[in-house]
């Protein structure tokens, strides 16, 4: 089915048309066509004609104006649930879910639906020149573009907000606009306005332009690894003090997960990087101040040890060391929650992270209460001793003035 759909749409593609630009990805399963009028070019704005073909093994697909997903003026092309398409504009800010928005303004034109398997959306847009991020120069013959897909279950859904999962993969291409000049200011894809040789189909390879299949590999190794390290072998060292009181071994175990961390730190760098959305989200932002920040615990945990050890009690670098490692990892957890929202996890990984925390956040809370009563016992039992022996020492004092 997957085979005859992409030849489907490599006829299409091959047929008489005007100067339009094509460009398909994921072995010709999705496949893009622009065209814009003459007019257009002239004065720099105006309509800009798009065409997504996809098969219907693709949950989703999606065509953007921009380099790469951050600031990118987004259409996406999805199943209806009633024989038609749903195209949906939408901003990207990121590595995150796109959100439907309606500045854009687009006008579905004849040849849109579904046959033979094929998803097809022929539109126009009227001012693809600029939107809420960026622009466009439509007379120039450098322009940006990028598109993403997700292969599944169909959405189904005539809404322009759909939820979608995060793409399988992404792909970055050029346009040059000059050389996809059409004479008429009007529908270029249906067989009716055929009138001259398409410029050929731009094969895109699913590992080319700016993502690729392994950089969805990168992202789930950084997110089961990072999940790992802040929702159980961080908690756990840290319920080791109060639970055990084993300096060392609560020493070790947060030197391994601060390791850990930066592993899983460097997959997601490289994933960010590799799309070229590095720092682009604040779940990046974060991370990197939450791992640069817990990277100083080591030295000061040892500076606590030392004090604890000279004084017998607690000190400022003490209450320093214990608090700020609680921030930082409550905020790491917190940002792991961002981190499984923007990647649209399912809800099982959601419900796992989320119990995971909070069974951690209640053995900590137990612990600590239990050790903090402890404390106060022996605090308790030190004072009762100490006013024992001073009111034996003022007994003995009188009875010293008592005989003189």
């Amino acid at each position: 089915m997957r085979v005859a759909s992409s030849l489907a749409m490599a006829a299409t593609l091959l047929s008489p048309a005007a100067a339009i630009h094509s460009s398909c990805f994921d072995s010709n399963g999705f496949c893009v066509q622009i065209g814009v009028p003459q007019t257009t070019v002239s004065s720099r704005s105006g309509n800009l004609y798009m065409q997504m073909q996809a098969s219907t093994s693709y949950s989703w697909v999606a065509l953007g104006q921009g380099h790469g997903m951050a600031g990118a003026n987004m259409f996406l092309m999805y199943t209806d649930g009633a024989g038609n398409v749903t195209v949906s504009t939408r901003y990207a800010t990121g590595e995150v879910e796109p959100y439907a928005q309606t500045d854009t303004r687009i006008t579905i034109l004849e040849g849109t639906g579904i046959s033979n398997n094929v998803m097809t959306a022929n539109f126009v847009c009227e001012n693809c020149n600029t939107w809420g991020t960026g622009s466009m120069d439509l007379s120039s013959s450098e322009t940006e573009w990028m598109s993403a897909w997700k292969t599944g279950a169909p959405l189904d859904s005539t809404s322009q907000d759909a939820s979608i999962q995060i793409h399988d993969n992404t792909g970055e291409f050029p346009v040059d606009l000059t050389a996809a000049v059409i004479a008429s200011d009007s529908n270029p894809f249906v067989a009716a306005n055929a009138n001259s040789a398409s410029n050929g189909t731009v094969l895109v390879s699913s590992t080319g332009g700016g993502g690729g299949g392994g950089n969805k590999d990168l992202l789930k190794v950084h997110g089961w690894i990072m999940a790992s390290m802040f929702v159980m072998l961080y908690p756990l060292g840290t319920v080791i003090m109060p639970a055990l009181h084993q300096w060392a071994i609560h020493g070790i175990i947060q030197i391994i997960a601060m390791i850990g961390m930066w592993v899983g730190y460097g997959y997601g760098h490289a994933a960010a990087n590799k799309v070229d959305t590095l720092f682009d989200d604040c779940h990046q932002m974060i991370g990197a101040v939450v791992c640069a920040g817990l990277t100083v615990q080591p030295i000061t945990g040892w500076l606590h040890h030392r004090y604890f050890v000279a004084h017998k009690t607690r000190g400022a670098i003490s209450y320093g060391h214990i608090w700020y490692g609680r921030l930082l990892l409550g905020l790491g957890i917190v940002n792991g929650g961002l981190g499984i929202s923007s990647a649209n996890s399912s809800t099982k990984v959601v419900v796992a992270y989320a119990v995971l925390a909070g069974i951690w956040a209640v053995v900590f809370a137990v612990f600590s209460s239990i050790s903090d009563y402890k404390k106060d016992r022996m605090r308790m039992k030190s004072d009762s001793d100490k006013g024992v022996a001073m009111n034996n020492y003022r007994a003995m004092g009188s009875s010293e003035d008592q005989r003189v």
